[in-house]
């Protein structure tokens, strides 16, 4: 199987896109999802078939990273660098993930639940800011949500709340409005408009 069917295969709650070939960008982008639906970050694969490793590798594919938003990055190989153990199947090196297409899928569960757990963390981090008042750290915390529609949406989700916080509802239109255009899906972003759609009246 190609790589993206295979994660498509053991994570189907996950949004994985093919990069076609050509475009630059690695093979697959993992979009990890919660299952509550909001995304939890991306993941970048490259798939090299070479015979011999190349330095070159993990520099291409962090700028890549840096332009799809990923926050992690793997390159699934038969190749690997000199200094390599023998026996080792995956590792980090030079800040990417480098892992033989045998581990590519438990290191794919491993990677996500990672992801998954620092979203919730920061998630629960800024709604606790919000409810103690402390609205600039909330609004730090919302920022650095970048990276796919879905995790921007759940910025703009935070930053419409600080909005109403701060009784500007106006803000919060335009904030909330934007994180349904972003993710469609996301129902806390529709009730949230509603909020501050009634918050235009009073």
């Amino acid at each position: 199987l190609l790589l993206e069917e295979q994660l498509a295969g053991a994570f189907r709650l996950d949004t994985i896109t093919e990069v076609k070939k050509g475009a630059r960008g690695g093979d697959a982008v993992q979009t990890v999802m919660t299952r509550s639906g909001q995304a939890a970050g991306v993941i970048l694969w490259e798939a090299k078939r070479a015979q011999k490793w190349s330095h070159a590798w993990p520099a291409k594919l962090k700028e890549d990273m840096r332009a799809a938003g990923a926050l992690a990055g793997v390159i699934v190989t038969t190749s690997f660098p000199s200094e390599w153990p023998e026996s080792q199947a995956f590792g980090l090196h030079d800040d990417v993930w480098v892992t033989a297409p045998a581990a590519a899928i438990p290191m794919a569960a491993v990677l996500r639940e990672g992801l998954i757990e620092a979203y919730k963390a920061r998630l629960a981090s800024a709604n606790l800011h919000l409810e103690l008042g402390e609205l600039d750290q909330a609004r730090t915390i919302a920022l650095s949500l970048a990276g796919s529609p879905q995790q921007e949406s759940s910025s703009q989700l935070l930053l419409g709340r600080i909005a109403l916080k701060q009784d500007k509802p106006e803000d919060a239109v335009i904030a909330f409005a934007r994180a349904t255009k972003l993710d469609a899906k996301h129902g806390a972003a529709w009730a949230g408009l509603a909020d501050a759609y009634l918050g235009l009246k009073d």
